[in-house]
């Protein structure tokens, strides 16, 4: 069951996006209101004849209001309140005002629903069925290319959709079930369950990040990082080998550290970042706009990951704060999460000029280049929840963006000029 990221944002923007205007001014009482539950007050919607006496209102089930008398014959308690078109940035009908109902607990609120935010909504929006196909299977992890995608299945097998120019989605001879991903420029790899790594496309463009792997039969792989034209790993006892295009020492620079310390390996556009066990980094490659040399001069040895984009990186801190350094050529993917006193990221994702983050309420919030909707795409769902994997493209030509849910479903937001996001849909029609 595949959520689509329009649908989510529909689903609860006009509800939870109010939750700061209406403030703690709730009082605890007894819900004896006579809703008709067939009107479905204040649950996600997909059209007016979902609910009942009401209106399908972005999302969400509603009526428009002048003021609070409007919203009493709804509940007592109801206010009307106004929301700002910002908050309504996926919604195609604008309701200025809405009857909300504002709660400090679940009893506060009509049955069904439970107390988001200071605000009674549906708990079970962001995880509706918006009546998309059923793929017959779950992902655990996505990969974004420049214009392709894979993600891998629960059973290790992979599915891929978007460009196959190059071979980057096909040509895998592996038979082997996988259990992680990684997705460059133009090629692809793949980590076995077994420890060995295969990679494939490249094409014209095959600079040897491909073939590296290949040529190596040997297991012992736990992780696998593919740059623009290079690709990285990790092997069981810790060393880090990297090979392909070494224009700018992305490779060379690791090969001639034999240290047996790395936990996680990046690969940006011309650039690599590695975590090392004691929690410091090192990076080496291109230092355009400070993306190396940025971090090597931080003496922090806080860090859990790692995240290198086109011309920028980012590191997330044990205290779940973000850190950022380099810059963009055109927009500003850095000082975003510098500004951001929030404390409580899981993870970052770092595209081409594009950054996104996973706070731990399995929301997102995205910030930089948006020429394609890359980032308003994102940031469109900032108050829905289950999500637990982003992923975008460091190819400087990449621009959309994925993330993955807890029920094992892909989304994918921007340009869609080589099927990156109705490729996904065509999945659902392949015979099973």
């Amino acid at each position: 069951m595949r959520i689509r990221i329009e649908h989510i944002g529909k689903s609860l923007a006009a509800v939870l996006a109010l939750a700061m205007m209406v403030g703690s001014c709730a009082v605890h009482h007894d819900r004896t209101s006579g809703i008709d539950s067939s009107t479905n007050w204040l649950h996600a919607c997909d059209r007016s004849s979902d609910c009942g006496d009401l209106a399908c209102l972005c999302g969400v089930c509603n009526v428009t209001c002048g003021n609070n008398n409007a919203c009493v014959t709804l509940d007592s308690h109801a206010e009307c309140s106004a929301a700002s078109d910002s908050d309504h940035a996926s919604c195609d009908e604008v309701a200025a005002r809405v009857c909300v109902l504002p709660c400090q607990a679940d009893r506060d609120c009509v049955r069904g629903l439970t107390c988001e935010h200071g605000l009674c909504t549906d708990a079970t929006a962001a995880s509706r069925d918006a009546g998309a196909p059923d793929y017959g299977f779950n992902f655990t992890q996505i990969a974004i290319g420049g214009r392709h995608a894979c993600g891998l299945v629960s059973d290790g097998s992979m599915q891929c959709w978007g460009s196959n120019a190059y071979g980057a989605k096909a040509g895998v001879e592996s038979k082997v079930p996988m259990k992680q991903l990684a997705a460059g420029g133009y090629h692809t790899c793949g980590l076995g369950r077994d420890g060995s790594l295969t990679c494939w496309g490249g094409g014209a463009l095959e600079s040897g990040q491909v073939q590296g792997p290949n040529a190596d039969r040997r297991t012992g792989f736990t992780q696998v990082a593919a740059g623009n034209r290079h690709t990285c790993a990790i092997r069981d006892d810790k060393s880090l080998i990297c090979w392909g295009s070494d224009d700018d020492g992305q490779v060379s620079g690791p090969n001639g550290d034999r240290g047996h310390d790395a936990t996680q390996v990046t690969g940006g556009y011309a650039h690599t970042c590695v975590l090392r066990s004691d929690g410091t980094l090192k990076c080496w490659g291109r230092d355009l706009e400070g993306s190396v040399s940025g971090p090597n001069g931080d003496g922090g040895s806080d860090f859990v990951q790692i995240a290198a984009g086109a011309q920028h990186t980012c590191a997330l801190r044990t205290s779940g704060r973000l850190i950022c350094w380099g810059n963009g050529e055109w927009v500003d993917e850095v000082s975003g999460p510098n500004a951001d006193m929030h404390t409580n990221f899981v993870q970052v994702m770092t595209a081409a000029y594009q950054t996104c983050a996973l706070r731990d309420d399995t929301s997102i919030v995205c910030w930089g280049d948006d020429s394609a909707k890359q980032v308003s795409g994102a940031n469109a769902q900032k108050h829905v929840r289950g999500f637990v994997q982003l992923g975008g493209s460091i190819e400087v030509d990449g621009d959309f963006l994925c993330a993955l849910t807890n029920g094992g479903t892909a989304s994918c937001w921007g340009n869609d000029n080589a099927g990156q996001l109705s490729g996904l849909d065509d999945l659902a029609r392949q015979p099973r």
